[in-house]
């Protein structure tokens, strides 16, 4: 019999994964209806709805794959999402006497709130200074508290088909600002949850999960203009911008789970994108 896999707040990645994990009999949970796929199945359940949650669970699973996504940019929508979910979700375990393998909870790097270009690894403090990366944390520490087989997998900014608001940005002439970046291609997302799965190694805590190479907006909005052959992006905002938010997030412990990235830097991954727009 396959592995079971249940997938919390199916959305582009959660769906993605689906289709990737051949080898799991997979239910995918969402907010709104949803069609049924062959790769998986897709059902209507809202994932900070304690009994809801708790009766799906009852029917048994190995593995959950948790991917909250707020309904909008506010802070009671992530409250509502995050840590509300996180409440929910442990909640129904307890609720349901489920046991798993594996419990998978996707996070962000907007956790941290290192600025000037400091490198972030698993390892460093997490003080967020936006409503985000505060509701974020505090799902985590939720989580972190309870006796479940938890990895966090905080993903940095994630980019790749459908996801164009960068291209439009340089298009636009807009040059960024000195500020590093950090990114990863949606492939990536999905490549290392579905390796984490497939591991027969005990997971890790905690992964942070971004590209080989963090880089200044300047600098990508500049190769971006480059490869559209669009007029190069103004740079009179870059020198006159402060530097909040600026930080390189360190791969390392993502790499060395043995994940092998399919686009290591912005260069590949965005040649891939700009490839699938001709």
């Amino acid at each position: 019999m396959p592995k079971k896999l249940l997938i919390i707040g199916c959305g582009d990645i959660g769906f993605r994964l689906g289709q990737e994990l051949q080898e799991y009999k997979v239910t995918g949970l969402r907010r709104s209806p949803s069609s049924a796929n062959e790769a998986l199945s897709l059902r209507q359940c809202d994932g900070t709805d304690i009994d809801a949650l708790s009766a799906i669970l009852a029917e048994g699973f190995d593995a959950i794959v948790a991917t909250y996504t707020p309904g909008a940019a506010s802070e009671q929508a992530y409250q509502s999402s995050y840590v509300a979910g996180a409440k929910a979700l442990l909640a129904a375990l307890g609720k349901s006497g489920q046991s798993l393998e594996k419990l998978i909870w996707v996070s962000s790097s907007r956790v941290y709130g290192q600025e000037q270009g400091a490198w972030v690894d698993e390892f460093s403090p997490t003080e967020p200074k936006g409503y985000a990366g505060i509701a974020l944390l505090a799902a985590e520490r939720i989580l972190a508290e309870a006796d479940v087989p938890l990895s966090v997998v905080r993903f940095s900014g994630i980019y790749g088909p459908g996801r164009d608001r960068l291209l439009k940005s340089v298009k636009a002439g807009d040059g960024g600002t000195e500020a590093y970046s950090n990114r990863i291609h949606i492939d990536d997302c999905v490549g290392f949850l579905a390796h984490l799965l497939r591991s027969e190694k005990s997971l890790e805590p905690l992964y942070l999960a971004s590209d080989c190479e963090p880089v200044k907006q300047t600098d990508i909005r500049r190769w971006l203009a480059e490869q559209m052959k669009v007029p190069l992006p103004f740079a009179e905002k870059a020198a006159l911008t402060p530097l909040r938010g600026s930080k390189r997030c360190d791969n390392s412990g993502m790499l060395a789970s043995a994940y092998v990235m399919k686009y290591p830097s912005f260069r590949e991954g965005y040649q891939a994108v700009l490839q699938d727009l001709e």
